[in-house]
């Protein structure tokens, strides 16, 4: 086992060989699902560019609106306001707000489906409106 998955060699030969191995377009297998790697990122990547798209396009949206308001109140207190709230958005890590609005889902609204792409009643559903 340890020379099939060439385990026997030395470490920075391994290492050497996963690179190249990546630099062909062969990331490995998944011992999970028994499945090359590239077949899971080719599953998942379009909705992860949807997904960080939309969010750009909305930081991108609250971004202007606040170099909007704090131009036009300038040396006052909403463009300190203004400034702060951008300051706090740009320093915080990006995975807590996501946990903040799972918190929110979970807890506050009480959301049966936190965990998927589509509510439970859409999944197996084809494309439509309601769906988007």
């Amino acid at each position: 086992m340890r020379a099939e998955y060439g385990l026997d060699k030395l470490v920075y030969l391994q290492y050497a060989s996963w690179v190249g191995d990546m630099l062909h377009g062969d990331f490995g297998q998944l011992f999970k699902h028994k499945k090359p790697v590239t077949e899971l990122l080719a599953d998942r990547l379009p909705r992860t560019l949807i997904v960080a798209l939309i969010s750009h396009f909305f930081a991108t949206l609250i971004g202007i609106g606040l170099g909007i308001y704090a131009a036009i109140n300038q040396n006052r207190l909403g463009d300190l306001a203004a400034t702060a709230l951008s300051f706090l958005g740009m320093s915080t890590p990006r995975f807590f707000p996501a946990l903040l609005v799972i918190h929110w889902l979970v807890f506050v609204i009480d959301s049966q489906n936190v965990g998927g792409f589509y509510s439970a009643r859409y999944v197996f559903e084809p494309w439509s409106l309601a769906k988007l």
